[in-house]
């Protein structure tokens, strides 16, 4: 504002969201096995295609202390559709600890790409505190993420 004896807080916020419809395909298989019902190494690889539909919502606001009017705007963006890949990697050791009940501890991994993400959103985005300014946007969908952990469960058989 002009007067600088107003005093206001900026605020943005962004969100993103896909909606992945596809499918995988892969191989889960024994890959050791000490047998008799001993100990066994479990593996599986998969990978996928996805159609992505995603969705972008970025909004502005400054609020101020005094009584003004704080302008606020907003964007959404709806596609455009494109293509994500999903590839997923896992190794599980299997221990009997009774007739019916298994110890399951594993590694999975899994890397997702052609996605939309709130970082890489910011620059493609036209939010300007003004009147005459009309909020526009863009979609960026080429993410990618890398997401790992540990399982560990207990299996059971009646």
């Amino acid at each position: 504002p002009s007067d600088l004896t107003v005093t206001g807080v900026d605020s943005w916020k962004t969100s993103c969201l896909n909606n992945l419809y596809g499918g995988q395909i892969g191989l889960d298989s024994v890959l050791w096995n000490r047998g008799q019902g001993g100990m066994r190494l479990e593996g599986l690889a998969k990978a996928g295609a996805y159609y992505n539909a995603p969705h972008q919502s970025s909004a502005y606001s400054y609020i101020n202390t005094a009584p003004f009017v704080s302008p606020y705007k907003t964007v959404t963006i709806n596609g455009p559709a494109n293509c994500a890949f999903v590839g997923e990697v896992g190794l599980t050791t299997v221990v009997p600890l009774r007739k019916n009940l298994d110890l399951r501890c594993g590694y999975f991994g899994m890397w997702l790409s052609g996605l939309a993400q709130p970082t890489r959103q910011l620059s493609g985005q036209t939010l300007i505190p003004t009147d005459v300014d009309v909020p526009s946007g863009t979609l960026t969908t080429n993410g990618s993420v890398v997401l790992q952990g540990v399982s560990l469960g207990l299996e059971g058989r009646w």
